[in-house]
């Protein structure tokens, strides 16, 4: 039987700790300790990577690159990828030292979690939103200046960050009704302290592609604030369709497809003329149509016709007034009453 020191000699021992008669950062404790294959275990600070893992929380992260690619497509009328890369956990104060210079760090509040958080945009993908948003296109080769962001350029990135706060709470919707908001726009690593050194953090770690346009941005949350939704995201089941959200893929594509701008054309009449008729036509030329003043006009969305109104005025202005749709399939109209 193994022999358990008494509450006598633990005192004891105790004493001499706190007296420096025994050095407990010493080399040959350290050395003793590694001979019988004892390893360090340090109470205060996480465990890494073992710890850090949250069943099923890549869909999460997931769904809000997916949401995300879409709000950054609209945004810059630009096709967008936004891909998940890595989730990692590291001591925040060591991911404080590692932070790239120049990049932007969003503070971020999570209602109702118990702390905030951190959005990261590297200094290429900052500084390239910024190009885009004032007149560059995504083909261009981007001019990425080695230096601090200014005021005025932090404050252009500020809707971009806003849009992101909303995919973050869509994508977390499944798990609990999110509010994330914007606290202020940093620069510098040491003001961003929203937990003490030693709290372990989750970084996940994101791509984004547009054009010639490639960065990194990265979601940092302390573990903590998360471990209250380890046991509902580890359920099994809790499938994939309900961690996207009662929205599916069908009518998500529909909510954004709906929003998007075309032209509208209303076209009275059609000619076709030679290029030489054309060349030769004069000043009070009268060109003669196949149509009554009183025809009715088709309305083209894009090139294809889809309505058919009568042309008219409303409060000074030229209108047309819809009358029919055009029934795709047999091409004719319906008129409406």
């Amino acid at each position: 039987m193994e022999k358990y020191l008494t509450q006598e000699e633990i005192n004891d021992l105790l004493d001499a700790i706190r007296s420096g008669e025994i050095d407990l950062d010493s080399e040959g404790a350290g050395d003793a300790a590694s001979d019988r294959g004892v390893e360090k275990l340090d109470l205060f600070r996480g465990q890494g990577a073992g710890r850090g893992r949250i069943a099923n929380f890549d869909i999460i992260l997931d769904a809000f690159a997916r949401h995300c690619g879409i709000s950054q497509a609209n945004r810059l009328k630009q096709t967008v990828s936004v891909k998940r890369v890595a989730i990692e956990t590291e001591v925040f104060e060591n991911f404080v030292r590692n932070l790239q210079e120049h990049g932007v760090i969003a503070i971020l509040r999570f209602e109702p979690l118990e702390s905030g958080g951190l959005l990261i945009l590297d200094s290429t993908l900052a500084f390239g939103l910024i190009e885009i948003m004032l007149g560059a296109t995504t083909e261009d080769n981007l001019h990425i200046p080695d230096r601090e962001m200014s005021i005025i350029e932090m404050n252009i990135l500020k809707d971009v960050i806003n849009d992101i706060c909303a995919d973050w709470e869509k994508a977390f919707e499944p798990l609990e009704e999110m509010q994330c908001s914007l606290v202020q726009v940093e620069t510098n690593p040491r003001m961003v302290n929203i937990v003490t050194p030693d709290t372990e953090v989750l970084i996940s770690r994101f791509s984004v592609n547009a054009g010639n346009l490639f960065g990194q941005m990265s979601m940092v949350m302390p573990y903590f604030a998360l471990e209250p939704y380890k046991e509902q995201l580890k359920n099994r089941m809790l499938n994939i369709a309900s961690l996207v959200g009662s929205r599916t893929w069908a009518s998500e594509l529909k909510s954004e497809l709906v929003q998007v701008r075309t032209q509208i054309t209303a076209q009275f009449a059609e000619l076709s003329m030679s290029l030489r008729q054309i060349l030769n036509l004069q000043e009070e030329d009268i060109l003669s149509l196949d149509r009554d003043m009183d025809d009715p006009v088709e309305v083209l969305v894009g090139d294809k016709a889809k309505f058919q109104g009568v042309a008219g005025s409303k409060k000074g202005k030229k209108a047309i007034r819809i009358t029919g749709v055009k029934n795709v399939l047999g091409g004719e109209y319906g008129i409406e009453g």
